[in-house]
């Protein structure tokens, strides 16, 4: 059914029944109205047919997704509310014409998350509706919502099925549940579960399905995506959920997939990005997993990942300092927390892709405004021993996500205790060859880098983009994008070597793409557009490379570290070419290991280094840009 949609900004978002603003305009659905940017409550209106084609039947909306919470109301009363956590379904009964009117609001406590805070442009947060809206017929009974899981803690792999059966008329009888391999042959599987309910009961059905062909869900790197969809099947009404097997362990700072080592090697993706692009983006980066740091995208991301087989990790949307301080957003209201952490599992649990949770991010910020320097360094050992954060709360929200997959209650600076670490060195604080520094005095950052990276401008201004604070700019750059992206690539590129060289586990560039036009964190623009530094994180992601021991200065000498965050061992060539030198070393590394692959003597003039370690599988290559050094 296709809608056309209206909005309007609203003062009040209603009671019993909905707003009445006093114009309306024409607006996208899903999407983000630019035009209503600014507000905390917007209305969206639509107008449809009934959907049924005989009386017995009911109608069902469903709404994918909203910001941050929704009330909904259906020909002037008011119908269901929701949130981002889980998707808004609800049974009417339906008229020959029908109003809808949906009004989202911003969050009014402590789970906005990203878009609660000036890290995303007004444009990106507009309270709306982020997901697709269906209106269908559905019969007096039939499956209101299905989930499903795969589990392998018993003898034999099964699909964990619980089906929420809404029935209109009283119903004793058997929800049949059919088993389809998706992406390979094999042969199939059914159960049957009884139902029995009164006339308007909601009841659930629980129960398995076995798997009799075992596949398991790799990550592309390690394998293929093979998945499973189960029917639930109740007399002619039916609804699927597809899921995959998949079993997920944290060793350190690695994934153990499938038992299989795995360093991921991830990116940060805002907001307002599509899905369809994200992954494609990612995937030319080398990328192995995706964050979705501080918000909850539409399930077509989560979807995405499970069909390219990128790894996801999905945030609750808690940012923040608690507390009373200037900067504090309050306490976590433990409950609610535990309330939309236990639906946001239940709405994104079939997805094999998604492996890892974080709950709260960034709790404390102690190093603002530390440059480079031993001082600084004096002073950023002195605050991380001050600072202080209770994680009673955000551990309290962990205990509510899936026991089978990875979470980091808290992610956050270096010193903080954080299970994720957030290093920004030559971007926040320090120099970005002071990362070396910080694996040393803090260990705890050689296991899991949650975010890293550094920032530019996409078009010529005066430096102000969302989430970007312009005194990070060196002074001859602000408001030149060239030159803010020079220095970006140098800054991420430094910091990345750093990382690799180092064997950290597992690593997250913040961030893939911007928010804002402007500029941001991204190696990506707004717009999709690559800027100076995605080559390099393209290059410097790959499991076997070959990476610089420091900055690659005209008239210096430099080591060269040949990474391998693989199973196999390689022997071959290293070689170096830089204006007209070079030479060549031959070099063996073990698995998941580091080996010394000699020295480059850089000449002045020379404006590109390029590395090439020649195997029997073929070259793998990694080049410098000397002109931003």
């Amino acid at each position: 059914m296709e809608f056309e949609w209206q909005g309007a900004v609203v003062d009040e978002v209603g009671g019993e029944g909905p707003p009445e603003p006093a114009s309306w305009e024409r607006v996208a659905v899903p999407g983000r109205p630019s035009s209503l940017a600014g507000a905390d409550a917007v209305a969206y209106r639509t107008r449809f047919a009934d959907p049924r084609s005989a009386d017995v039947e009911r109608g069902l909306l469903t709404i994918e997704g909203v910001y941050a919470t929704a009330t909904v109301y259906l020909n002037g009363q008011q119908l269901v509310r929701g949130d981002w956590a889980a998707p808004i379904r609800a049974p009417f009964s339906p008229m020959e014409e029908n109003e809808l009117v949906v009004v989202c609001r911003s969050a009014e406590d402590r789970f906005g998350g990203i878009e609660d805070t000036g890290r995303v442009p007004a444009s990106a947060r507009v309270p709306s509706i982020r997901g697709g809206v269906e209106v269908e017929a559905v019969p007096p009974v039939y499956v209101h919502d299905l989930t499903v899981r795969g589990d392998l803690d018993g003898e034999e792999p099964t699909i964990e099925v619980s089906a929420l059966i809404d029935a209109a008329k009283p119903i004793d009888d058997r929800l049949t549940l059919s088993l389809r391999p998706e992406g390979f042959r094999a042969s199939g599987s059914m159960e049957r579960l009884a139902v029995s309910a009164d006339a308007g009961e909601r009841v659930r059905a629980e129960g398995s399905v076995q798997v009799r062909n075992e596949q398991r869900w790799w990550p592309y790197d390690l394998g293929e995506q093979p998945r499973y969809t189960v029917r639930a099947k109740l007399d002619a009404h039916e609804r699927s959920a597809t899921t995959g097997l998949v079993d997920v362990e944290r060793e350190g700072g690695e994934f153990l997939l499938n038992g299989a080592r795995h360093r991921p090697r991830g990116v940060t993706v805002p907001p307002n990005a599509d899905p369809e692009t994200v992954v494609e983006n990612a995937l030319d980066a080398n990328a192995t997993l995706v964050r979705a740091r501080g918000h909850v995208p539409t399930k077509r991301l989560a979807e995405a990942c499970d069909e390219a087989g990128l790894l996801y990790w999905q945030d609750l949307p808690i940012v923040g300092p608690d507390g009373s301080g200037p900067d504090a957003a309050g306490p976590i209201d433990v409950e609610r927390g535990r309330n939309l952490a236990r639906a946001l599992a239940a709405s994104r649990g079939n997805h094999p892709s998604l492996v890892a949770w974080g709950v709260h991010d960034d709790p404390a910020d102690p190093y603002g405004g530390l440059g480079g320097g031993t001082l600084d360094k004096l002073k950023f050992r002195w605050r991380a021993w001050r600072s202080d954060y209770d994680s009673a709360g955000a551990e309290a929200l962990a205990g509510s996500l899936p026991a089978d997959s990875i979470v980091f209650p808290v992610t956050g600076p270096p010193g903080t205790d954080a299970d994720a670490v957030h290093a920004y060195p030559g971007w926040e604080y320090l120099e970005a060859t002071d990362a070396e520094w910080l694996l040393e005095q803090f260990p705890e950052v050689g296991d899991v880098v949650g975010s890293f990276g550094a920032g530019s401008l996409s078009r010529p201004g005066d430096g102000h983009a969302a989430g970007l604070d312009r005194g990070h700019f060196s002074a001859g750059a602000a408001g030149d994008p060239d030159a803010t992206q020079a220095e970006q690539a140098r800054t991420v590129r430094t910091v990345l070597d750093a990382l690799r060289r180092n064997g950290v586990g597992t690593l997250v560039l913040d961030s893939l793409q911007d928010a804002d036009v402007s500029g941001g964190m991204g190696i990506l623009d707004a717009e999709g557009e690559r800027k100076a530094g995605f080559h390099g994180v393209a290059r410097g992601f790959m499991p076997l490379q070959a990476v610089l021991d420091g900055p690659p200065r005209g008239g210096s000498s430099v080591g060269i570290t040949l990474c391998n965050d693989t199973a196999t061992e390689y022997t071959g060539e290293l070689a170096w070419t830089a204006g007209g030198r070079n030479g060549a070393t031959d070099v063996t590394v073990g698995p998941w290991e580091r080996a010394d692959g000699g020295a480059v003597d850089v000449p002045d003039a020379a404006d590109r280094l390029t590395l090439e370690f020649r195997i029997d599988e073929g070259t793998v290559t990694n080049s410098y840009d000397l002109t931003i050094w």
